[in-house]
């Protein structure tokens, strides 16, 4: 009887064990994207050009300009502010995946930039 006692503690144990290590593996990973989200916010700022930041950021995931498609994709539901003005997608983060949008004018110069994930 006190051999399946030890043997229990022994698996709990290990069980708990396991489970610490998986949460503290998926709360470093979180850490870490947030991180990089945060760094690559700071790029884009109003008023700087996409191409002065564009190597930073990286190839964009997609590109839309027509209005009705920038309404669509991105997470502003301004139709007055969409008028004009492109959205870049770029991916931003490694799981949980996360992307930055950029909204740019007709110049090219960054109006607006928000995250969302995946």
């Amino acid at each position: 009887m006190r051999r399946y006692a030890v043997v229990v503690v022994i698996v709990g144990l290990a069980c708990y064990a396991s489970l610490a290590t998986v949460a503290a593996g998926w709360l470093n990973l979180e850490r870490r994207s947030r991180e990089e989200l945060l760094q690559k916010l700071a790029l884009v700022r109003p008023g700087v050009h996409i191409l002065e930041i564009g190597g930073q950021l990286g190839q964009p995931m997609r590109e839309w300009s027509n209005a009705d498609d920038v309404l669509a994709w991105g997470r502003i539901k301004d139709e007055s502010f969409c008028v004009g003005k492109r959205l870049s997608r770029f991916y931003a983060s490694t799981p949980p995946c996360r992307v930055v949008d950029v909204y740019t004018d007709v110049n090219g110069t960054v109006v607006y930039a928000t995250w969302t994930g995946l």
